[in-house]
């Protein structure tokens, strides 16, 4: 799904890039969708994609799934009046995981795959807010592993905090501070492991739980905004160049507080015979509705 925005610059709308939640295998992009008119009021062009879910499909397939949508985004943007050299993305929970899975992509390897043409780093910065980095502990919850079912070894293929930091790009991570310690463990992992110059923000937000905190990622005038969500956006606004500082744009781009990028041709590398979705339509996949977690 994708949202037109109200109002251009001349060299296009900075793009956003939102990535649902549900521990990969509940929840739809319509369930995100009340993040698009802060951001389109302000003139962002806003994408939220759809993916498969588990255990249709693995956590692999969802992040090969993912890097097809940035390709998309990336060859279509201009269509809808964005800038393709300003694209960010941002995730909840698992959606934060995906998005620190973009961040590490080896796209000269999807866009061999793809046979289209990409940046090396098509991502100018990505927010994950309460995400998952490493997915051990994942493995062995017992409610989580029927669906997921995660082994050594595609956790180690599908865990953010085992890779070296990207050679280009920022992530900035939020957790709530009335989130569970194993959330706010995750969310201080992956500072230590890519380090700061990787990671420059690293914010808990006071006050706000797992769900709530989406709160400071909707309305950056509220509470939060004065603490992580203040200090990402301007982090972000640095990243995406003097053009995302212009005041018809400075609202939508502090909301986008950092956002991590679904890594799917990673150290290691997935295995070249892997599970492909059609090309082109990740962005319009059919809504499959909402799953209890």
């Amino acid at each position: 799904m994708s949202s037109r925005p109200k109002a251009l610059n001349a060299g296009g709308a900075p793009v956003l890039i939102v990535i649902h939640g549900g521990y990969w295998r509940a929840l739809d992009k319509s369930d995100f969708s009340f993040v698009t008119p802060a951001f389109t009021a302000d003139g962002a062009m806003v994408v939220v994609p759809n993916y498969d879910l588990c255990p249709a499909v693995d956590v692999e397939h969802i992040v090969l799934q993912m890097t097809e949508a940035v390709a998309w985004t990336v060859q279509h943007a201009a269509e809808y009046g964005g800038d393709p050299q300003r694209i960010a993305v941002a995730g909840h929970s698992a959606g934060g995981h995906l998005a620190a899975m973009l961040m590490s992509c080896r796209w000269k390897d999807v866009a061999a795959s793809l046979g289209v043409e990409l940046p090396a780093q098509p991502l100018a910065g990505g927010l994950s807010i309460s995400g998952l980095y490493d997915l051990e502990p994942i493995r062995h919850a017992p409610f989580l592993q029927a669906d997921l079912k995660l082994t050594p070894l595609s956790v180690a293929r599908l865990s953010p905090a085992f890779f070296p930091r990207p050679k280009a790009g920022k992530l900035f991570a939020t957790v709530g501070l009335d989130e569970s310690d194993e959330f706010r463990r995750q969310n201080t992992l992956i500072r230590e492991v890519w380090g700061p110059t990787a990671v420059p923000v690293c914010e808990t937000v006071p006050g706000k739980h797992h769900f709530s905190v989406l709160e400071s990622f909707v309305d950056p005038r509220g509470p939060p905004a004065r603490t992580g969500a203040a200090a990402a956006g301007a982090a972000l606004r640095r990243l995406l160049g003097p053009r995302a500082l212009r005041r018809k744009l400075s609202r939508a781009l502090s909301i986008v507080i950092g956002a991590c990028q679904p890594r799917c041709y990673r150290c290691p590398p997935l295995p070249a015979t892997g599970p492909a979705c059609a090309r082109g339509t990740t962005h319009e996949q059919r809504d499959i509705g909402s799953h209890p977690t």
